[in-house]
């Protein structure tokens, strides 16, 4: 196992199919970080999951995955709006 170390914020399997491989061959031991709350309606979550779970199969990778709660992530950007 590499001694280089890093968290990587994955937002969507396309996203990410460039960046990690990439640190893989540079040596990095990557673990992904999967959250995702913030989108909307459900089913594009589950179908950003799928792919994300195909991803880890083909890189080996692991990935953090928090659970689907868009009513705290609703409560804690409330407040925010523009």
């Amino acid at each position: 196992m590499s001694e280089k170390n890093i968290l990587l914020h994955i937002c969507c399997a396309p996203d990410a199919c460039v960046p990690v491989p990439d640190l893989i061959s540079e040596g990095w031991n990557v673990r992904g970080f999967f959250y995702g709350s913030n989108i909307h309606p459900f089913d594009e979550f589950n179908l950003r999951l799928a792919a994300l779970h195909k991803l880890m199969t083909h890189t080996g990778i692991n990935c953090e995955i928090l659970n689907y709660n868009p009513s705290e992530w609703l409560e804690k950007i409330s407040g925010l709006e523009v």
